[in-house]
């Protein structure tokens, strides 16, 4: 008799079989009577930790793209200049998009549709709060570099992240450096550095 998982031989149990079944079949497929029965455990289980199938691919998602580079908002962007931080960050932002796949990026449109979205809404704000999180360290570090002198409006700060999700989401084109590189050069240094007239 084959010995029931526990702890985090479990966790990781289930975030490869979410991540397995995503990967074949789309995320309509996720869910957690399948999850429970392919990775060994109940479906109560799974109710108690995760508050829905969306939920749960969220995080393990997010612990795939940890593992291979860490955490975006723990990453030191310090390369001497506000454009190449902004260069270094975004860089590692569509590695992160990468890993987790337009499988997933287009699963949070599907779940903003729902009548029942409030998992995917609290996500986004998530997001929000630690992207803006991020671009603050950014910016902070360019006044006292004296490259900028004004504060910049939040609407600017997520700039960056917006498009390049609206692109990932949108395009089935790659998002290559140089892409990363226009974005930077045309769009987002102009916009803080209209803020600082």
């Amino acid at each position: 008799m084959a010995t029931r998982k526990t702890g985090d031989d479990l966790t990781n149990a289930i975030f490869s079989v979410t991540r397995d079944i995503m990967a074949r079949e789309g995320y309509q497929a996720v869910n957690f009577a399948r999850i429970a029965r392919e990775s060994g455990t109940s479906r109560t289980v799974l109710y108690r930790r995760w508050p829905s199938p969306f939920a749960l691919m969220t995080e393990a998602i997010q612990d795939e793209a940890h593992q291979v580079q860490g955490k975006l908002v723990d990453a030191d962007f310090s390369t001497g200049s506000l454009r190449g931080d902004l260069l270094e960050m975004l860089t590692r932002y569509k590695h992160s998009a990468d890993i987790m796949g337009r499988t997933y990026n287009r699963a949070i449109l599907g779940e903003v549709s729902k009548d029942d979205n409030t998992d995917v809404l609290t996500f986004l704000n998530q997001i929000k709060q630690s992207n803006l999180f991020i671009m603050e360290r950014i910016l902070s570090k360019a006044q006292l570099n004296g490259e900028i002198n004004n504060t910049t409006t939040d609407m600017v700060k997520l700039l960056p992240f917006e498009l390049l999700r609206y692109h990932f989401l949108m395009s089935d084109e790659p998002i290559t450096d140089d892409f990363v590189a226009e974005l930077v050069d045309e769009v987002i240094l102009p916009a803080i550095m209209n803020q600082q007239r």
